[in-house]
């Protein structure tokens, strides 16, 4: 462990489809998104977003936004070059990309790993 590493500042937006609230524990996934970001050494105070919904909420974001008509399990928008045009008060940390999750996909890959989904 680094002497002085400061915690990672990070602004966590999740929103979970009411079908799965009681399957989902966002103060688990705010970890999991902490250690992760924090593993790639971003020290910069950070916003994220994080859906969790079902296969045709994705679907229709697959279609709409890469020209896929099909259900994926995560779909990540990150807030590249381009969508620097659009001004961000100061006050607010930069905005690192919006993350879409099926949970219905989520589900069905951990059973065939053999694992719970909360894994």
């Amino acid at each position: 462990m680094r002497e002085g590493k400061r915690k990672l500042e990070i602004e966590l937006s999740i929103q979970t489809d009411s079908q799965f609230r009681t399957k989902v524990d966002h103060a688990t996934l705010g970890e999991l998104i902490r250690r992760a970001l924090s593993k790639e050494d971003i020290a910069t105070p950070l916003s994220l977003a994080l859906l969790i919904t079902d296969d045709e909420t994705i679907r229709r974001l697959n279609l709409k936004y890469r020209g896929q008509d099909g259900v994926t399990d995560v779909l990540a928008f990150g807030m590249g070059q381009a969508d620097r045009r659009f001004v961000s008060p100061l006050s607010l940390p930069p905005h690192l990309g919006d993350v879409v999750v099926s949970y219905p996909r989520a589900s069905s890959q951990a059973d065939e790993l053999g694992h719970s989904v909360e894994q």
